[in-house]
């Protein structure tokens, strides 16, 4: 008796919804007419970058600044558009600026360090990196910069230490388990790469980095080949 009483009323509140929800939602939305003119603003901000004219998105949130003041929000817009448009000096310098603005956020020390990157300034990138840890220990993005601009450099225990840190974290990574894997083999640890690599390649058994980095464990074949497949995943 319960279950069918709990079926009608069921039955009863799909019917409700699908004749009054409809017109529900629309009563919900709020039109154009209704947005105050800073609304407005990050709207037609928001529309022309999804339209690909960010030079106009750029217009629509300066003219945000000059209206409601030079606050986080609008630096961070700043530094996103403009490496949208691959104007990375001008990016990096809201990015700081919006970090200035609101000191505790991440969102722009990483569109610093990203800017960074760009310009192919590795300084600059560890120092963003390293700051993002500070606020944030296990963020992603920072510790496999680290991680990878360590590798690069040779530094390949330093290197592991922050790929084991994000393994730790996310063991079904196939790309850092890779570069713990790799960074054991140039430090002499064929067999913990070995046994890494393996396990790779029984998820994914094509993975090329790690069949090369599995064939680089013997003792014939060198590992030439190492910093280029962690370069690769940056």
């Amino acid at each position: 008796m319960k279950a069918t009483q709990t079926r009608a009323c069921l039955i009863l509140l799909a019917l409700t919804i699908l004749t009054f929800g409809g017109s529900a939602f629309a009563e919900a939305q709020t039109t154009d007419s209704e947005l105050t003119p800073i609304q407005q603003l990050w709207v037609n901000s928001f529309d022309a970058e999804k339209g690909g004219d960010y030079d106009k998105a750029l217009e629509y949130t300066t003219r945000i600044v000059q209206s409601a003041g030079d606050y986080y929000l609008p630096n961070l817009r700043m530094g996103w558009l403009h490496y949208l448009k691959e104007d990375y000096k001008t990016a990096i310098n809201y990015y700081r600026k919006a970090a200035q603005l609101s000191p505790g956020a991440v969102s722009a020390l990483q569109g610093a360090m990203n800017c960074a990157k760009g310009l192919g300034d590795s300084a600059r990138e560890t120092q963003m990196a390293k700051s993002i840890l500070l606020l944030d220990p296990m963020n992603y993005q920072a510790n496999l910069r680290l991680a990878a601009l360590n590798y690069a450099n040779g530094n390949y225990s330093t290197a592991g230490s922050y790929y084991r840190k994000l393994l730790a974290l996310y063991p079904e990574d196939l790309q850092i388990a890779n570069g713990v894997a790799w960074c054991y083999l140039n430090e002499g640890l064929a067999q913990e790469a070995a046994g890494l690599f393996r396990n790779i390649l029984i998820v994914h058994p094509n993975y090329f980095e790690a069949k090369t980095g599995l064939a680089a464990c013997t003792p014939t074949n060198g590992i030439r080949l190492a910093s280029t497949n962690i370069r690769k995943e940056r």
